[in-house]
């Protein structure tokens, strides 16, 4: 659900700035640098290269929000969605591939 309200919110953001309306842009930036922030501090790396590889990507996603909000250009946000997109899917499905077992 984060990733869900993240990637509305960069989709806001790029909107925003591809209308060359950078203030109003300016928050949906900030609650997605929360958002990406929250994600990677809940990370815990001592369980495998998964949390590292998503510690890694969630610094590389934070790291280009703050880019956008410093020279909005739209293209770091797509960036950012780009890489967050395929988290999130993944996410979905593998908890909506989990089914209880019957019995």
């Amino acid at each position: 659900m984060l990733l869900d309200r993240a990637v509305a919110e960069l989709e806001l953001a790029r909107v925003g700035l591809e209308a060359g309306r950078r203030p109003a842009a300016n928050p949906h930036l900030g609650r997605a640098q929360g958002i990406v922030g929250e994600l990677r501090c809940c990370l815990d790396l001592r369980v495998g290269q998964l949390a590292a590889n998503l510690d890694e990507l969630y610094g590389y996603a934070y790291g280009r929000l703050v880019e956008a909000g410093l020279d909005g250009e739209p293209s770091h946000v797509h960036d950012v969605v780009s890489v967050l997109e395929p988290v999130r899917d993944a996410w979905s499905q593998a908890c909506c591939g989990l089914q209880p077992s019957a019995g």
